[in-house]
């Protein structure tokens, strides 16, 4: 089904900005699968690396299977117990706190009322208390949307059997079931491709296996680095980070390149170490000559990541340029990147006409709203470099963000 017949049907979702997962990794191309884990479902081994890192191993990947989950709070409808076959489950994970999950409550529903009569049944999963859930159900309108089954979870047996054994944790979520076996998982936005295909019998979870399973493993080695940047940025001993950041990058070669930009940013950024870091930026530039991700994603961290108290412009913008170039002129982030580096040598004219670009290239709309707002900002606005955020230097201490820009620090 066209995804816009179901968005006529809804309310206006909004994205959060900022989050949005790129269609690969950075730097690298999406493997090909070869040879897939075995029928008996596990995952491939663990990777180790120096300092004894190892990649973390999900428990779940699309193609595994699942048992069905023992819920034993139904707040409303249900209850389930078992697969049925030939029925295709949507199973959201959402909270009540999470205002995205609100939003992309009809989105959902909608999907499960269209395609009801071809088998879908769906239902949502929070992991809060059964009274709290059944307060916050009590708002009418809120009802009148939700009108599909919800279970309370507050054992967090069915997070851990589904959410966490992915190693990830985020809310929206919807994971498809068919026969047992985990088809896709991702957010509401993104369901419309796999769920047809599911539906249409087309649909092979084993080729994107390998893909979800790098993924996993790559917001796991995130959700590390996070936790020791925290420490390093409170104890001023930047070291830890150091020596993890080097053992991911040696362990994780499908990955590296990621991880390689975070430890740039940190380096240029809450490190304070510009010279080493860009030493390092200009050697990675080199590497990934051809890479238009890698090259818009360091020209950012230059141009825009709050800590960096010397932007090279010269040098971002032609990082900038050769991003755009290599993107054939057609990669809405490209374009942006390159707005932001004119804005930021005094070039309004041109830096307007590229956002304006941006936003026409942004196919998905994701980022529109956002690329909006800066545009009747810059109308505004003198154009010039980004102001940079003094680094609190008590006991080495700063106060950066580690979930700033793209490609400057970790990501959450």
């Amino acid at each position: 089904m066209d995804n816009t017949v179901v968005r006529r049907a809804c309310v206006t979702i909004a994205f959060l900005f900022g989050a949005i997962v790129e269609p690969r990794a950075i730097g690298q191309n999406t493997p090909a699968v070869t040879s897939p884990p075995s029928v008996s479902q596990k995952a491939p081994p663990n990777g180790s690396a120096p300092g004894g890192w190892r990649k973390a191993r999900p428990r779940l990947f699309p193609s595994a299977k699942v048992p069905f989950p023992q819920i034993s709070s139904w707040v409303q409808g249900g209850p389930f117990t078992a697969w049925e076959p030939g029925k295709v489950y949507l199973i959201e994970f959402f909270l009540t706190t999470c205002g995205h999950c609100e939003e992309s409550a009809p989105l959902v529903a909608e999907y499960a009322r269209v395609f009801s009569e071809r088998g879908v049944v769906l239902f949502a999963v929070t992991e809060e208390e059964p009274a709290l859930v059944t307060a916050w159900l009590g708002d009418d309108d809120r009802r009148a949307i939700m009108t599909y089954p919800i279970a309370a979870d507050p054992d967090k047996s069915t997070l851990s059997q589904f959410q966490l054994a992915t190693l990830q944790h985020t809310t929206p979520r919807v994971f498809i079931v068919r026969d047992g076996a985990v088809q896709w998982y991702g957010h509401p936005d993104d369901l419309d491709k796999p769920l047809s295909a599911v539906l249409d019998g087309t649909w092979k979870p084993e080729s994107i296996r390998a893909e979800f399973i790098l993924n996993s493993q790559e917001k796991r080695a995130r959700d590390e680095v996070n936790q020791a940047y925290a420490a390093c940025e409170k104890s001023g001993d930047w070291s830890g980070l150091r020596t993890l950041l080097d053992a991911i990058i040696a362990g994780f070669p499908e990955r590296k390149s990621v991880f390689e930009l975070i430890r740039f940013g940190a380096l240029v950024g809450s490190m304070g170490e510009e010279e080493e870091g860009y030493a390092y930026g200009k050697t990675l530039a080199l590497e990934y000559a051809s890479d238009a991700t890698v090259l818009r994603s360091i020209a950012r961290t230059v141009l825009n990541a709050a800590y960096v108290q010397h932007r090279d412009l010269p040098w971002a913008f032609e990082l900038a340029q050769r991003a755009d170039a290599l993107a054939g002129a057609s990669d809405a982030r490209a374009a942006e990147t390159l707005a932001l580096a004119y804005w930021s040598t005094g070039d309004r004219e041109q830096a307007l006409a590229n956002l304006d670009r941006a936003i026409a290239l942004d196919a998905t709309g994701k980022l529109r709203a956002q690329w909006m707002q800066k545009l009747a900002r810059w109308k505004e606005a003198v154009p010039g470099p980004e102001p940079s955020k003094p680094r609190n230097t008590v006991r080495g201490k700063t106060a950066d963000d580690p979930s700033g820009d793209e490609g400057a620090t970790p990501a959450q």
